[in-house]
């Protein structure tokens, strides 16, 4: 019998209020489903004939779908729907333009279920009982595929009447594997939604795919409450073990929100090392490979990948991935495999207390993994906590490295340390409010408190404290003096560079810039900003001459382990193209790169900068009909 909450006429009643396609649709669960079963009919033999069956189906929505998805691979495949209402099934049976068995079906009493070979059931578990909930599943072992959608850790009786009850992520998964030991569950959260309404999304168990390689999620975490739930729900369906490891001095909710999603945690003892809280997780995983992340770092793309590691060359033993944030992207090996030496002890591990990196590997051991990328994003407050954190800690064991290791290296991640020791006046912005403007206006005026001086004595606020950019100054030179050519020492380059450029230092910008191409040839930055120089000189064709150069990495980023401005190898040298071109009358070709820049702009560009790239378009419209380029 259904529960009083679920009431056949209650059903009937909402499914007469609806029309056939009018019921809410889930475009991530529901495509994800048809997806995975398009590319497994892909290899189905035209002669079989595979049973979807779909319980608790309503008017057919997600059957009409997945009939979209295989009926070319599959033109004679059978559909079965059950559902309590009988309104829906006849909804479903006489207005579907294919076929559907359907079958009214109080799920509450057990019944004789339909049988096939690919099993649907979404929205239903959350409103049964547990003996109703047991009884679908243990029938479900006898399909090659089930699919099961139940709303995540919200939406529970208390909100909703008709639910009577709610899993987490971990919760749910733990039932599913008592039935499908391979199970897996993904899901489908989005931070601002729930922020915003409290709704998590979704949870779809996925069963019958096997895998042959493991994979463990892990990191250490402090803090990071308003963080990592985006992150273990991005990797929540990859992953068959998720280890987080927690700072026993966090004092916000991360633990509670971790154990939704995590299958272990543990904590440790901060011991002013990142290397060691790392490699604290990784000895406590135990699959084929590791992901190592951070408690703001979401995968954004790549989730099939991970789930086909087997696929990947035994001789490969680490995968950088693409890291990006909104301005920067760059590669980092997160993704190893789970190696122990004869003694048990980790072969592939984090070394370094500050700026981590992985050992235990030859150069022909790593591939990059173009086809994983994660998504580097903190809340306002933890980046401010973590760079309080960091700023004395990382200059001590800096510069301990340079004096004790005689690590070179160390010069350029400690030259960053001072060049980021912003002005605790302005907090790096330069400029602080002018009390004293008489307009109304709010108006600002340079800080006096990070003053330079140019060679011409021009003062600059330079938002970092006159002290730290000295010593910038000094580490950045030495690095690139003592450094070998490598990719690192070209970042130097372009990090001291925007110093002597912010201080009019011409010359020697263009000093440290002219050599770029010798440590890192598939880079462009040091042509933009040789570009920019000579603007300020008012040398516009040799600027345009640079940033031509420049416009060869728009789209083609390099595979680089340190920061890439995105905006770089995209709409920048198109922009100041259109500026060359203009100032000195080459309309035409000014003309050609100003439609270009609204393509190549991020979608996040506030609306006025799209505004501005097609007021140029139709200025320089104009002038090119005005037979200005003849």
């Amino acid at each position: 019998m259904p529960t009083e909450t679920n009431d056949q006429s209650i059903w009937d009643q909402l499914w007469s209020d609806e029309g056939l396609d009018t019921w809410r649709t889930y475009p991530g669960p529901f495509g994800r489903i048809c997806w995975l079963l398009q590319n497994v009919t892909r290899e189905t033999q035209p002669e079989m004939t595979p049973t979807v069956v779909d319980l608790g189906c309503g008017v057919g929505h997600l059957l009409s779908e997945v009939h979209g998805s295989i009926s070319e691979n599959c033109p004679n495949a059978k559909y079965v729907g059950a559902d309590l209402s009988p309104v829906a099934v006849k909804t479903m049976t006489t207005e579907r333009d294919f076929p559907i068995e359907g079958h009214a079906l109080d799920l509450e009493d057990r019944p004789q279920l339909p049988t096939g070979q690919i099993l649907l059931c979404t929205e239903t578990l959350e409103h049964l009982t547990m003996p109703a909930v047991e009884h679908i599943l243990e029938h479900s072992k006898s399909f090659a595929k089930s699919f099961f959608m139940v709303p995540n850790y919200c939406l529970g009786p208390e909100v909703e009447p008709q639910h009577l009850r709610q899993w987490s992520a971990k919760e749910f998964l733990d039932l599913l594997k008592r039935y499908h030991p391979t199970a897996r569950v993904e899901v489908f959260f989005d931070d601002q939604t729930y922020n915003r309404t409290g709704h998590r999304g979704y949870l779809l168990g996925v069963c019958g795919y096997e895998k042959a390689a493991t994979m463990s999620f892990t990191m250490p975490v402090k803090d990071e409450a308003a963080d990592i739930e985006r992150v273990l729900a991005s990797f929540r369906g990859a992953a068959d073990e998720i280890v987080i490891g927690i700072d026993d001095k966090t004092s916000d909710d991360t633990e509670e929100i971790a154990k939704l999603y995590a299958d272990q945690i543990f904590h440790f003892t901060w011991e002013k090392s990142f290397c060691k809280a790392r490699n604290h997780c990784i000895e406590r995983c135990t699959s084929d490979w590791i992901f190592m992340s951070e408690g703001h770092e979401s995968l954004k793309v790549g989730l099939q990948v991970l789930l086909q590691l087997d696929e990947v060359p035994d001789w490969i033993n680490v995968l950088e991935v693409r890291r990006e944030a909104r301005n920067n992207a760059w590669y980092f090996p997160w993704l190893f495999r789970n190696k122990r030496d004869k003694d048990g002890e980790l072969v592939l591990k984090f070394a370094r207390d500050v700026h981590n990196t992985l050992v235990g590997f030859k150069e022909k051991e790593c591939a990059h993994a173009h086809q994983v990328a994660t998504w580097h994003e903190r809340s306002v407050d933890n980046a401010l906590a973590r760079a309080n954190q960091r700023r004395g800690m990382n200059k001590q064991s800096l510069l301990e490295g340079i004096r004790a290791k005689k690590n070179i290296s160390d010069m350029y991640y400690l030259a960053t340390e001072y060049r980021d020791l912003y002005c605790s006046t302005c907090k790096g912005q330069a400029r602080v409010r002018d009390e004293e403007a008489s307009n109304g206006e709010p108006a600002y005026k340079p800080c006096p408190d990070c003053i330079m001086y140019t060679p011409q004595n021009e003062p600059i606020s330079m938002g970092t404290r006159p002290y730290g950019v000295r010593q910038a100054i000094f580490w950045f030179e030495n690095f690139i003096r003592t450094c070998k050519p490598v990719p690192l020492r070209y970042q130097a380059r372009i990090s001291l560079s925007g110093i002597y450029k912010r201080l009019k230092m011409y010359g020697d910008a263009k000093r440290v810039l002219a050599q770029g191409v010798i440590d890192d040839a598939t880079r462009i930055e040091h042509w933009y900003l040789l570009g920019e120089i000579c603007e300020e000189l008012g040398q516009w064709d040799l600027a345009m001459r640079f940033y031509e150069y420049a416009s060869l990495g728009i789209g083609r980023p390099p595979m680089s382990y340190v920061f890439l401005d995105k905006a770089m190898y995209t709409y920048l040298p198109a922009q100041k193209l259109v500026s060359a071109y203009a100032q000195l009358g080459l309309w035409d070709d000014a003309l050609t790169w100003a439609k270009k820049v609204p393509t190549l702009m991020p979608e996040w560009a506030p609306k006025e900068a799209f505004d501005q790239a097609h007021t140029y378009i139709e200025q320089i419209e104009q002038r090119v009909s005005q037979g200005a380029n003849s």
